[in-house]
Formats: structure tokens, sequence, C-alpha cells
């Protein structure tokens, strides 16, 4: 577990470890979009052009 980031540069680079990190976890991420007010998201072809 890292420390909390103190300046600019460590918050942009935990940052970027976090995401990282996240891409190996699509299950994780399809979860962020299920809640009701974003479902519509997870909907293909959701636009109408």
């Amino acid at each position: 577990m890292s420390s909390r980031a103190r300046t600019q540069a460590q918050l942009a680079a935990e940052t970027r470890r976090f995401f990282h990190h996240r891409q190996r976890q699509p299950h994780i991420v399809r979860g962020y979009f299920g809640g009701p007010h974003v479902r519509y998201t997870l909907e293909e072809n959701h636009l109408s052009f």
C-alpha cells in the first residue's frame, strides 16, 4: 500500500498506476456503469442519428 500523494507529480503517477491496473480488470470497470443513472452506456446503439 502506498502513502497518500503529497505533490502533483506523485498524484499523477499514482493515478496512472491505478488506471493501468484497472485496464487488467474489465469486470470491475463494467461495474462502474451498472447503476441506474448510467446503465444506458452499456446498451448498444443508444445514440440515434
